[in-house]
């Protein structure tokens, strides 16, 4: 999916680097985090490690996915503006989605010339 938005935007190297980060610590946890040495749950030094990697993607995850909320929002409101879908969807809604905050969107993507 990353891949994917780089064809179309520049994403600012801060949240680049977060997002590595994310996939990285993701992948460390899911093919077996907790039975390498260093957090290997059977012993108190590898529990502590455990949670000090936990709580660091807990707030790695938050961050990726408040960028991902304010781009999805973002598209959504494009969409509305630009392809006039704005009768398929009851203006509640509409309303609904342009209160939400896009500006991490605005601030940390910018469109590649002639991608969009």
């Amino acid at each position: 999916m990353i891949a994917s938005i780089k064809e179309a935007w520049e994403i600012d190297p801060v949240l680049n680097e977060g997002l590595q980060l994310f996939l990285d610590m993701r992948n460390q946890l899911v093919h077996g985090l907790t039975t390498s040495d260093r957090c290997d749950i059977k012993t108190d030094w590898g529990q502590r490690e455990l949670i000090v990697f936990l709580m660091l993607f807990d707030i790695v995850s938050k961050t990726i996915k408040s960028a991902f909320k304010s781009s999805y929002f973002a598209s959504i409101e494009f969409g509305i503006e630009h392809f006039g879908i704005s009768s398929d969807i009851p203006a509640d809604l509409i309303d609904y989605i342009r209160e939400q905050d896009k500006s991490l969107f605005v601030s940390t993507f910018t469109p590649i010339d002639g991608a969009i």
